[in-house]
């Protein structure tokens, strides 16, 4: 778990913008400090030197709770799965002999 930022506004549209030191991956999943998930990175923008990131939420009413309490929030990164390639391809008997 990696501490993302405060909560600086709201959007009209219901986006959260948190002030963030260290630009987040996006798609990253949100967490308060007690790991209750709020949301998910969605975009991360401003200048390098002071980014934003904007999180999409999952639930509008825990965001009326944010906004009062200006908790720290954090987010935590999936573990990509191990890439295991594709399925061999049967060869057809009697055609095209392998190559060598």
């Amino acid at each position: 778990m990696h501490k993302l930022g405060t909560l600086s506004h709201v959007t009209a549209s219901g986006l959260l913008v948190v002030s963030v030191s260290e630009p987040p991956p996006i798609g990253a999943t949100v967490v308060t400090k007690s790991k209750k998930i709020i949301g998910s990175v969605f975009d991360v923008i401003g200048p390098v030197n002071k980014p934003f990131a904007v999180v999409k939420t999952h639930n509008k009413k825990s965001v009326s709770a944010l906004l009062e309490r200006k908790d720290s929030l954090f987010f935590v990164v999936k573990k990509k799965h191990r890439d295991r390639g594709q399925r061999k391809k049967k060869r057809k008997k009697g055609r095209n002999p392998p190559k060598r």
